[in-house]
């Protein structure tokens, strides 16, 4: 089951250089998400949208992936199209760009 999540403002060197205004986190579970899943996720969209961690994001993050939850971020760009964020570091440790 795949669930969008809540577009949030981007922020960072990333967003200014790209010019990305809102970013979004895109969820996907195995069927439908069970209650614990459910809330992960809720934990997850209220700390990107609110601020509000209430403890430690990676902690959260790594809960999530634990509970079988995958996630990624999409970019609101200028073309008004929902883009996936391919981060360049995944590549990197998946042996598929070159050594450094």
């Amino acid at each position: 089951m795949i669930i969008k999540g809540s577009p949030y403002k981007a922020e960072g060197e990333y967003a200014q250089e790209r010019n990305i205004r809102k970013m979004r986190t895109i969820y996907s579970t195995t069927g439908t998400a069970t209650p614990e899943q459910r809330k992960i996720i809720d934990k997850i969209e209220k700390g990107l949208t609110t601020g509000d961690w209430s403890g430690d994001p990676y902690h959260t993050m790594h809960n999530a992936e634990y509970a079988g939850i995958e996630f990624w971020e999409e970019e609101l760009r200028v073309d008004g199209k929902w883009h996936r964020v391919e981060d360049p570091n995944v590549p990197m440790s998946l042996g598929q760009t070159g050594a450094l």
